[in-house]
């Protein structure tokens, strides 16, 4: 329940009527002395003390910038090129190579290079009608396709197969369309192998 004071009797309550109590001298009893000094009572309501001595944080202290953070080894600022270098890195399923094959002769195969993720694999020519796509390493066993041996024709029906060799060599072979059993060179016109080594 509420008390009210009816006005003008303030004055004379706390100055105290005789055997009264006065008020001051009620709060007082009831409230401790604050503890805290002129500086830190004027921190507390915002104002810096003399020197910047108080322990008490101001806002002028409190960081509004994420430049003015410090990071530690769970906890850190990245910049936006990091972040998208990171979810560059999520979104990748796979290594890839990818380009359009010409034989011509005793020639080693030419390209036209369409994706490279392995820094130019080496290309030869090491028998009729055999080429090899050599890379140190790149080929990672089971992860690598084509793996097992991928037999295609072209459009006027020269037989092509390429498969997995080893974790340095893919191998690709050419057969002309009179025999499909006889390795033959100059049957690559412009012929797609895709290559995939999945993370």
């Amino acid at each position: 329940m509420a008390y009210f004071i009816k006005a003008g009797y303030w004055e004379k309550l706390k100055k105290g009527y005789k055997g009264w109590l006065n008020l001051d001298d009620v709060i007082r009893s009831v409230v401790p002395a604050s503890t805290l000094t002129t500086d830190e009572l004027e921190a507390l309501q915002g104002a810096n003390s003399p020197g910047n001595t108080n322990v008490f944080a101001t806002m002028g202290d409190v960081p509004t910038s994420l430049s003015e953070l410090s990071g530690d080894t769970t906890h850190r600022v990245v910049t936006d090129a990091e972040k998208i270098t990171w979810n560059a890195k999520q979104n990748v399923l796979f290594s890839q190579y990818l380009a359009l094959f010409t034989q011509t002769s005793t020639n080693a195969p030419t390209i036209n290079l369409l994706v490279d993720d392995f820094s130019v694999p080496t290309l030869a020519r090491t028998a009729a009608g055999t080429y090899t796509i050599t890379k140190t390493g790149a080929f990672t066993q089971y992860k690598t396709t084509p793996y097992k041996l991928q037999t295609s024709y072209d459009s006027v029906g020269n037989k092509i197969t390429i498969e997995w060799t080893s974790v340095n060599v893919i191998t690709l072979k050419t057969y002309g369309v009179a025999d499909t059993a006889v390795l033959l060179d100059g049957c690559l016109d412009h012929q797609e192998v895709n290559i995939k080594v999945y993370l």
